[in-house]
């Protein structure tokens, strides 16, 4: 897929009403640990490591996206280490073939993923868009800077501002899990404003800026 971050494969790519997605997807690539077994074996215990690997990861999802392609099912067990301990999303747009699957049929692993999904995608399964893959990948981030479930954190700003490096990593990450899909940063604009340091709303209206002038 041409990024770091997204495990390489083979397949068909399709285009369907303006989304693409990926049918027949084979891993071309070995991989090792999940996000969460990599959490639970201590291997994210170096903060700006963990920082690093956030950018990354969003800058792999700017990539997706790009390229019109929706994941639609970020979650722990969707982030995987390969041999090299690089942290990269698998199972990327099987979203259609996967949420056919019905609740009652799913494995209890399965059904725990369930939760990292974005509101709108809990209230229709077939509901997605880059701004459910932000708002899962908010969660990712969350659980990465604090290395703790962020769902089960009664303050999660406060949590962020303990174990975040940079003081506008935390604004970054809340504003991705904001209810409304459409006030939810682009990933280019999360890997603009944790790159550079500039803030949020100057790197959304600087990004739009230089859309416009590419047209």
């Amino acid at each position: 897929m041409g990024h770091p971050s997204l495990s390489s494969v083979f397949g068909a790519y399709i285009e369907e009403e303006g989304k693409g997605k990926i049918a027949c997807v084979f891993l071309t690539e070995e991989c090792l640990v999940t996000l969460d077994d990599s959490i639970r074996m201590g291997l994210l215990q170096d903060a700006e490591r963990r920082r690093q690997i956030v950018i990354t990861l969003f800058e792999g999802l700017a990539h997706l996206h790009s390229r019109f392609l929706i994941h639609g099912r970020i979650n722990p067990m969707n982030i995987v280490a390969d041999a090299e301990g690089i942290l990269k999303f698998r199972n990327f747009n099987l979203t259609r073939f996967s949420m056919l699957v019905p609740q009652s049929e799913m494995s209890e692993e399965e059904k725990k993923m369930l939760c990292w999904r974005a509101p709108e995608q809990l209230e229709n399964v077939m509901e997605t868009s880059t701004a459910t893959d932000i708002f899962s990948m908010g969660l990712i981030s969350a659980l990465i800077f604090t290395l703790r479930d962020p769902k089960t954190v009664h303050d999660l700003q406060k949590d962020l501002d303990k174990h975040c490096l940079d003081k506008e990593d935390t604004p970054v990450v809340l504003a991705c899990l904001r209810d409304d899909p459409v006030l939810r940063p682009s990933a280019e604009c999360v890997v603009c404003t944790m790159v550079t340091g500039v803030k949020l709303d100057e790197t959304a209206a600087k990004v739009v800026r230089n859309a416009e002038d590419a047209r």
